[in-house]
């Protein structure tokens, strides 16, 4: 493994200039060049070391994700079993937990042998999905046994992308991404111009404020806050698009105009001047016609879920509690428990399986749940790692297991439909009993 260290960097900047499938079989399909396939798999780690450090940094390169995404739709066009890579593209990109973890990740470069490498995509990619399936069902089978090994194991199920997702800092407190899904969003010239049509619009609405009357509590400077936090969301083109904040803040203006549209003369609503109205009803115009424009966005806008994920939906008042929680421990962000209460603010009070506003903070909720209980999951790994506990522990988990034993009732009502998260949040949390933490 050692000898392929040097090439993986290299290999990566030539991998996406020429693009991997060119390290294909010859039209015969007769014989395949080892060395395109292996330089093309080690390209994967090089790409992805590079991403992982822009995201951690939170950077943002546009060329490099447009690549992606066209490399990723060209493999698998391919077939032979391409998305056991696509998947472990993505998920390093997004912050997220690779899929099959650091067993999967040696045996990648390592397969069984070096002959695996010489029979071609089909045979080395199989035999990946092979190992990522064995290291599934091993941690299937540890949370079976509810022993306290399978809480070392647990998998907490991928994040629901119609919602904000969630990440860790280098701190180790969970943090918002807001970025991911955004390698989803098409970068067409139709979509490029009406990105470019909902940027001048907003920018001409902050600047009629700004000639204006400027008193902060006038339904003015609130349109104008609000539209500023779009153009956080928007970014400065449209491979710098933020979807998890996005879409919540896009639904934040329109339910101010929906209010000022709807006010009287007895309403408590603070009213917007008629050039205001008339610029924000063009602004919100432009924002649903990019929104619809594009599948990833509209999905999103939508909460397009299963029926499954229609049950349990979560009450907005908690969530927002739960995440001001963890940050006031911290174990999250103030970053975090900020974008949960932006998905709160716009559901209903009462939770509506039919309100895509229900369904999308339901998940990004239970997104940020996930998150919290994969840092309880560390700091039980380190117990169980340092079983005399005589020396201190890392701070933001073992907050994160404070918090989870403080939020127990939320954690296993709202994941009551889901046996496996069910099972998992149990042992953790019975397995947190027995340790000395104070709340």
């Amino acid at each position: 493994m050692h000898r392929h260290r040097g090439a993986r960097r290299i290999a990566g900047a030539a991998c996406l200039e020429s693009g991997v499938c060119r390290a294909q079989a010859p039209e015969d399909g007769a014989a395949f060049r080892w060395h395109g396939y292996h330089s093309a798999s080690l390209s994967c780690y090089g790409v992805a070391s590079g991403c992982r450090q822009i995201s951690s940094q939170r950077q943002r390169a546009c060329g490099l994700r447009r690549l992606l995404r066209h490399l990723r739709r060209r493999l698998e066009t391919e077939g032979q079993d391409w998305d056991v890579w696509t998947r472990w593209y993505a998920a390093v990109l997004d912050g997220n937990t690779t899929p099959g973890g650091e067993d999967l990740a040696i045996y990648r470069v390592t397969l069984d042998s070096e002959e695996d490498w010489r029979q071609g995509p089909a045979h080395a990619n199989a035999l990946i999905r092979k190992r990522e399936e064995e290291i599934v069902g091993r941690g299937a089978e540890s949370a079976a046994s509810g022993s306290i090994g399978a809480a070392y194991s647990f998998d907490f199920g991928g994040q629901n992308t119609i919602a904000i997702s969630f990440g860790v800092t280098a701190d180790g407190k969970v943090d918002v991404r807001p970025g991911v899904g955004a390698d989803r969003v098409s970068t067409s010239r139709d979509s490029v111009d009406s990105h470019a049509e909902v940027k001048r619009f907003s920018e001409e609405l902050i600047a009629k404020h700004e000639s204006g009357q400027k008193d902060p509590n006038n339904g003015n400077a609130i349109a104008c806050a609000e539209t500023r936090l779009l153009q956080e969301a928007l970014g400065h083109s449209i491979e710098e698009i933020r979807p998890g904040l996005l879409i919540p803040r896009g639904e934040a203006l329109r339910k101010t105009i929906e209010r000022q549209k709807n006010r009287d003369d007895m309403s408590d609503v603070a009213p917007l001047s008629d050039g205001m109205l008339d610029q924000l009803d063009k602004l919100v115009g432009a924002y649903n016609a990019f929104i619809l424009m594009d599948e990833e966005l509209a999905r999103r806008d939508q909460a397009v879920v299963g029926p499954d994920a229609k049950r349990n939906l979560v009450i907005p008042e908690e969530a927002i509690e739960v995440a001001e929680d963890a940050a006031s421990r911290d174990a999250a962000t103030p970053q975090a428990a900020a974008a949960v209460a932006e998905e709160a603010a716009n559901a209903p009070a009462n939770p509506n399986p039919d309100n895509r506003n229900s369904r999308r903070l339901s998940e990004t909720a239970k997104n940020f749940g996930r998150t919290m209980l994969g840092r309880v999951q560390s700091f039980v790994r380190w117990i169980g790692n340092n079983p005399n506990k005589s020396f201190a522990v890392p701070a933001a988990p073992f907050f994160a297991a404070q918090w989870a034993l403080a939020n127990e009732a939320w954690l296993l009502r709202y994941f009551a439909d889901n046996p496996a998260m069910l099972s998992a949040v149990k042992s953790i949390v019975d397995f947190l009993k027995t340790l000395p933490l104070a709340l």
